[in-house]
């Protein structure tokens, strides 16, 4: 978006202003696909769920990353058209529910979809099977950060290890 474009928005709704360019957005996702092929990215609802991102992304064969019943429900309108079994595939292949607080609520209504759930530790997974047993599981690994050239620091209490998958 070239800035006379943005200076006429600036000018007719005032500012400050959110400017979403979605050729930008599915440029940098061909970008990504291009260097990374065989990697699934998700796009993380949470970060900006406006419908016509969300679109934008679905266009373009983007997988999702939610984190509530509305996120969910903004990426499954998109899906409704399509037949139970392609709207299963989809939501078994491209959406994964990765909330690290999984609300029972939000389980229960989750379930009739039968989302990918992510879980930590053994805890998780028992209260997936009582509030959402048709959910498939994805366990989110901790990793070691040693050896790498940047330090990421990423919360301890994410991502199961050896010592969180057991039972208690």
């Amino acid at each position: 978006m070239d800035q006379k474009t943005l200076l006429q928005l600036a000018r007719k709704h005032g500012t400050p202003i959110v400017v979403m360019d979605h050729k930008a957005l599915r440029e940098n996702y061909e970008q990504f696909r291009k260097y990374l092929p065989r990697v699934q990215a998700y796009y993380a609802v949470k970060a900006n769920c406006d419908p016509a991102i969300v679109q934008t992304f679905y266009d373009i064969g983007a997988s999702f990353d939610v984190a509530s019943v509305a996120e969910f429900l903004t990426v499954h309108e998109k899906i409704e058209h399509l037949t139970a079994k392609q709207r299963q595939d989809f939501i078994w292949d491209r959406i994964i529910y990765a909330n690290p607080i999984k609300a029972i609520e939000t389980l229960e209504r989750l379930d009739p979809y039968k989302p990918l759930v992510t879980y930590d530790n053994y805890d998780e997974v028992i209260k997936i099977a009582r509030y959402a047993p048709h959910s498939g599981l994805v366990l989110r690994l901790r990793v070691p950060n040693t050896g790498t050239t940047e330090q990421i620091r990423c919360p301890a209490r994410r991502g199961g290890g050896p010592d969180r998958l057991r039972a208690q």
